[in-house]
């Protein structure tokens, strides 16, 4: 997703699959891809961050090549898994589901 079209603000860190994120969204719907892309090279990541939810429903949401998975938000809304991407096509991104609330998000180098 092109940064103009994020609901909030991403920083890149050293590549487009590390940086920070914040997002305070108002009935939000929609899916935004924040860091990722395709390699030929693995990638070793953490990724942290918090879901404040006022209403409606947010999820992160983790594409590694054709599997889908949905790291675990522990009830205080803060999360964190450590990723390894292998080549080809590796994505982080927020699903919104009419969300009102703040979503950040750490991606960092393992």
């Amino acid at each position: 997703t092109k940064s103009q079209n994020l609901a909030g603000e991403r920083i890149l860190g050293n590549n487009t699959y590390t940086g920070s994120y914040t997002s305070e969204a108002n009935n939000r719907n929609g899916r935004e891809v924040i860091f990722g892309g395709a390699s030929t090279k693995e990638k070793a990541l953490i990724l942290s961050g918090t879901i404040e939810t006022e209403s409606g429903e947010a999820y992160i949401r983790i594409r590694q090549n054709e599997t889908v998975v949905f790291p675990t938000v522990k009830e205080d809304g803060t999360f964190r898994t450590e990723l390894l991407f292998s080549s080809g096509g590796n994505y982080i991104m927020i699903e919104y589901h009419n969300f009102t609330g703040t979503v950040t998000l750490t991606s960092q180098q393992n």
